[in-house]
């Protein structure tokens, strides 16, 4: 989760030098927050070991991060320092705003203005940091470079001038000689003299992402005094820091330095160490769910009569809303509103905080005013945090393919356990005739599972439900859907693991901008958990409705798989190859699990190449034989595999993303801005 924090920018250093000899510093270079209060830093220094006594510091600094926008944010912090005693203390603010006109891959453009403020003292400084990176997001090492100007004054008026000294001679009383009495005089204030002082601070720095959340740091500083006092030199030397960088937790890094003043003329040589805390918050009222149309159903034929347009349907009597509360949830401010072929429908829920152990959601069913099902499916929600005591909000909102007809009943139920197959998606009553299914549907889904065809699956998962809701009972098509829920389940497991990293990476800027990024991770998470539990339901269904038909089996295995259940794996591995030892999907499952829990990819890459002997076109088993060369640190043949990945299949993810990460990062960001808008 390693980023760029603020504290350490280069303004900040620049006001403290001029002013206070103390500031609250980390090597690291900066990144914009994301919006809303999203940032919390806080750095502790000891600077001046080896040097005289009182001469030694100490120094803290606070800082709150304000995202104001995309690429633009802004920041309050405070700061205080002492020497070793705590005595000759001193304090000061800062407000400033900064933000990120440039941002590619390997060369970013990050602009500053800060104004602080101590007890007397001013500075306006304006700067800017140039980031060359060898890699994207800062993966593999880098450098930067920081100008600040900082405009500040300075206060010349002379001393005044030593007081005359006025002598008279008084006479003695006694007789004896005069006595000379001498006093000071008055003497004039000069006339006060102030000056600009600005200078230019200057910082060069290397970074090294030695591991993921991992990186080591070195600076080197120094400063003009662009109109030196007398006797002032024009340049200061500055000094040489190390920093060491390390995420401790998804939302917390810690920055360590150490750090070397170099001395000058008359100076000391000196060490400091210091230590920081850089809080990620989660922005206020949490993620706005997505609009997914995964949870979308075939297209029931319209209404004889057509549902008014941009009016709440509850309010308007069109339809009737049954979401009764219950002792753990309670629905309110639910409204279904119909555009064009499309049924929006969203709304709040409470629930009690202690119900969800696992993943809550909310449970749709639309019924027609006869009674027949015209659509049962599980809508994904967003916590917005703690109302009162006892409960917690959410709201959900999901767009679905259906005109509602006249009378229809919306059913809405909250649930914090997986529903089964038969109650997670319902069909109408006796099944329809009114849809046709493409002659050639299994064909080109077995094709499309067989190169992994990810952008395929959801148009797929539409003719599967038709489908299904035709012929409820059919465990062949039950099986198809189900191998494409776990396959789509295994496909945004790791686009979303790699999404999350390439938000936590360190110190970087992605490469489209991070609110696009989240909008679509948001999607993929509310998406997945739609996925998984659809995947669980169906296959159990088909376990239970044949115990000897391999597929139930065959998905289970790839399911406990992702969970990363060895041995509920070994057991369903041993059911497939018991009911179907021909398959090329159990080779798949063996080299799978041969390099998932035993690390053992020479073993896996056998597997997989057995299956691809069987069936060239397996551009899931050909892409896993891929990830295992790399981890073998083959990684020309590593290359070489995605490359026939994507020729079997060139929308493939998974390949893209090892081949072309770049590219697919800036496609995604492309998709999340589609979402947002």
């Amino acid at each position: 989760m390693i980023h760029r924090g603020i504290a350490i920018f280069a303004a900040l250093a620049a006001f403290a030098t001029v002013f206070w000899a103390w500031q609250a510093q980390a090597a690291d270079t900066t990144e914009t927050f994301d919006p809303g209060a999203s940032d919390f830093e806080f750095y502790l220094n000891f600077d001046g070991l080896g040097k005289d006594k009182y001469e030694k510091e100490i120094s803290a600094e606070a800082l709150a991060g304000f995202g104001i926008m995309d690429r633009f944010s802004a920041y309050l912090a405070f700061a205080g320092a002492s020497n070793e005693y705590f005595g000759d203390g001193a304090g000061s603010a800062s407000l400033g705003l900064f933000g990120t006109p440039l941002d590619t891959d390997h060369l970013d453009l990050d602009l500053f203005l800060d104004a602080s403020f101590g007890a007397s003292d001013f500075a306006f400084t304006p700067a800017l940091e140039l980031n060359l990176d060898v890699a994207p997001d800062l993966a593999v090492a880098g450098f930067y470079l920081r100008a600040a100007e900082v405009f500040a004054g300075r206060d010349e008026t002379p001393e005044p001038d030593a007081a005359p000294l006025v002598c008279e001679q008084v006479e003695n009383p006694q007789g004896g000689p005069p006595t000379l009495i001498c006093e000071a005089g008055e003497t004039e204030e000069p006339e006060r003299e102030l000056a600009l002082a600005p200078a230019t601070e200057l910082t060069f720095g290397a970074y090294w992402t030695v591991a993921d959340g991992h990186q080591l740091l070195v600076e080197y500083d120094m400063a003009a005094a662009n109109n030196p006092a007398e006797d002032e030199d024009v340049w200061s030397i500055g000094g040489v820091a190390l920093g060491y960088n390390v995420a401790i937790h998804d939302s917390v890094e810690m920055a360590n330095q150490l750090f070397f003043d170099i001395p000058q003329a008359d100076e000391t040589f000196g060490v400091g160490v210091g230590v920081g805390f850089i809080f990620s918050l989660p922005p206020a009222g949490g993620t706005a769910p997505e609009e997914p149309e995964a949870v979308a159903a075939p297209v029931l034929p319209p209404a004889a009569e057509s549902p008014p347009a941009g009016v709440d349907l509850f309010a308007a009597g069109w339809a009737t809303l049954a979401a009764e509360p219950t002792e753990a949830a309670r629905f309110y401010m639910v409204q279904a509103r119909q555009k064009g072929e499309r049924l929006e429908l969203y709304g709040k829920v409470d629930r009690k905080t202690k119900v969800c152990t696992d993943v809550c959601y909310v449970h749709a069913s639309i019924a027609a005013a006869d009674g027949r099902t015209l659509l049962a499916l599980p809508l994904p929600y967003a916590d917005r945090g703690r109302r009162v005591k006892g409960w917690s909000g959410a709201h959900f909102r999901a767009r679905l393919p259906l005109v509602l007809p006249k009378d229809s009943i919306v059913t809405l139920t909250f649930h914090d356990a997986p529903l089964d197959a038969a109650t997670h998606w319902s069909a109408p009553e006796g099944g329809s005739t009114s849809l046709d299914l493409p002659p050639d549907l299994f064909s080109r889904v077995q094709e499309m599972l067989r190169l992994d065809d990810y952008s395929r699956f959801e148009r797929a998962e539409v003719d599967c439900l038709a489908a299904h809701f035709q012929k409820p009972d059919d465990t062949q098509i039950a099986g198809w859907l189900a191998q494409l829920y776990v396959a789509w389940n295994e496909q945004i497991v790791n686009e979303v693991r790699w999404l999350s990293r390439k938000l936590e990476s360190p110190i970087g800027t992605a490469p489209e901008t991070t609110a696009q990024l989240r909008a679509v991770l948001a999607h993929r998470q509310a998406l997945n958990d739609y996925v998984r539990k659809s995947a669980w339901g169906l296959s159990r269904a088909l376990v239970e409705a044949n115990p000897n038909d391999y597929i139930g089996h065959r998905v289970q295995a790839d399911l406990y798989r992702l969970a990363g259940d060895k041995e509920k794996m070994d057991a369903e591995i041993a059911a497939v190859e018991k009911l179907n030892p021909d398959s090329v999907g159990l080779l798949f499952l063996k080299g799978a699990a041969k390099a998932q829990f035993e690390k053992d990819y020479a073993a896996a890459i056998a597997f997989y190449d057995l299956a691809l002997a069987r069936d060239p076109q397996f551009a899931k088993a050909l892409f896993f034989k891929g990830l295992a060369l790399h981890a073998l640190g083959k990684e020309a043949e590593a290359r070489q595999t995605m490359n026939e990945v994507l020729r079997l299949s060139p929308k493939h993810p998974g390949a893209r993303v090892y081949l072309a990460p770049d590219e697919y990062l800036a496609a995604l960001g492309r998709e999340g801005g589609r979402l947002i808008e």
